[in-house]
């Protein structure tokens, strides 16, 4: 590389490698950039910069440690945040903007030109390739200015929901039913899926926006044939992370939406029905403290859907062929023509049947 990586966002922030300052045309980068602040997550001076070292051109520190795993790099996080945050909103141009905002400051110090006094300055933070300290320094930065911004991402409210299940089981008691997490629910919202009424709809949205593997099977209900949970959803309980063993009394599944009935009731275990209101048939069991499969792993907490009561079936949508092909062609035959208008199916007859 030889330019600056600038971090998305309102803020004059880079980060990068040492390369940038061992020869002249990288070396320009951080004029172009008009870096006022630079912070060296490495042992590194600027006594080889005539120039620079006599005009001190840039505020500069340096934060000797290695790229190891020992290293303490936590420890100095809080100098690092606090010289970032000075380089980005030094106090001086704050202070200048809130009393009026139109005033204009002079020279910038070093490469950085002229400036109005509401701009923020600009901060380099390296390390030698750019890829581990200096990242997390950055990293570090971001998480203390902008915390909102961790606290909506999907994988921390995830981490958040796995610790108030731990937490519950501890106590000995089931999550209040506003905190439970509802996978197929969260997968919709977290990737802007547009909401569906119908249940069935939704599983088969599911089906067709999954990438799965080829043989993946989806479970159904043995009674009625309803879609339980496609393959995305299923869990593996083997400590290789291989499928489950054929002969495993249980299927183990995420949190569903059609769960919704049995798990707000604040039980801490009990029975799953199939969610076809027609239907009603029993297929499986949920224990917030966790079940024993009868390969003797340990799933917590489990939802299980018992193997004796559904159906494993390899999606259509997995096959190579139109899901709708051998439908339609049955539908030829009997002198039908299938048109899926907005969801619906309308059965016209077809012109060239018998």
């Amino acid at each position: 590389m030889s330019s600056l990586s600038r971090i998305s966002g309102k803020d004059n922030l880079y980060v990068g490698g040492i390369w940038v300052f061992n020869a002249q045309g990288p070396r320009q980068a951080i004029y172009d950039a008009n870096i006022t602040h630079v912070l060296s997550v490495i042992k590194f001076s600027f006594e080889g910069w005539a120039k620079e070292a006599d005009a001190k051109a840039f505020r500069h520190l340096s934060i000797d440690i290695d790229d190891d795993d020992d290293e303490d790099i936590l420890g100095h996080f809080p100098a690092a945040v606090r010289f970032i945050d000075e380089g980005l909103y030094p106090r001086n141009v704050t202070a200048a903007a809130a009393a009026d905002p139109s005033q204009e400051a002079g020279a910038g110090g070093g490469g950085g030109g002229k400036k109005t006094a509401s701009s923020p300055g600009a901060v380099y933070v390296h390390c030698a390739m750019g890829r581990s300290r200096s990242v997390s320094c950055v990293i570090a930065y971001l998480l203390y200015k902008y915390p909102h911004r961790l606290e909506n991402n999907t994988i921390y409210q995830k981490w958040l929901y796995e610790r108030m299940l731990k937490d519950a089981r501890y106590a000995r008691v089931a999550p209040d039913a506003r905190d439970i997490r509802f996978e197929d629910e969260a997968e919709d919202t977290e990737t802007g899926a547009a909401a569906v009424a119908d249940a069935d709809d939704k599983d088969q949205q599911r089906q067709q926006n999954a990438s799965e593997k080829p043989g993946e099977k989806e479970v159904r209900c043995k009674k009625c044939r309803r879609v339980l949970a496609t393959p995305k959803f299923r869990l593996s309980h083997t400590p290789t992370g291989e499928s489950e063993s054929p002969d495993c009394a249980h299927i183990f599944v995420e949190t569903l939406s059609w769960m919704r009935g049995a798990l707000e009731d604040g039980a801490l275990e009990g029975r799953l029905g199939c969610p076809n209101p027609k239907c009603g048939a029993s297929v499986g069991r949920f224990a917030w403290q966790g079940l024993q499969c009868s390969c003797r792993e340990w799933v917590v907490p489990a939802f299980s859907l018992a193997r004796g009561r559904v159906d494993e079936v390899v999606p259509r949508g997995g096959s190579s062929r139109s899901p709708g092909s051998t439908l339609a062609k049955t539908l030829c035959i009997a002198g039908l023509a299938i048109f899926p208008v907005d969801r619906s199916t309308y059965l016209l007859p077809y012109p060239g049947g018998a």
